[in-house]
């Protein structure tokens, strides 16, 4: 996903916030951040949907006189999970491995399908 979202002429991802499940496992956020080669961030209130929920609904009843005030009041961090370089270097090097494989076998795999 990383990829799609940095395109060339895009905005770098320069952090990434998990939410859900995942953000309730250091092993897992970990393992995210040396994979993406970015850092990690685990909010304190893991259920986005809910907390921005509620953020929307305190803008719109006046608790809030901005969203940017409903974020700063209501978003914080509880850990933050940097890459580890040399892990990181091994990922990025299978992930390499990994696109020229499906590069290769990308025109058999449509043979393979187109045989019925």
């Amino acid at each position: 996903m990383l990829s799609r979202l940095e395109q060339p002429g895009s905005t770098p991802v320069t952090i990434i916030r998990a939410c859900g499940g995942p953000a309730k496992s250091p092993k897992w956020l970990q393992l995210k951040a040396d994979i993406s080669g970015k850092t990690v961030e685990a909010p304190a209130v893991e259920e986005a949907s809910a907390l921005g929920a509620a953020l929307l609904a305190g803008v719109a009843t006046g608790v809030y006189t901005s969203y940017e005030e409903a974020i700063e009041a209501a978003v914080k961090i509880k850990a933050t999970y940097r890459p580890r370089a040399e892990i990181h270097q091994k990922y990025k090097q299978q992930h390499e491995t990994y696109k020229r494989l499906v590069k290769t076998l990308t025109p058999v795999s449509k043979e393979l399908y187109n045989i019925r």
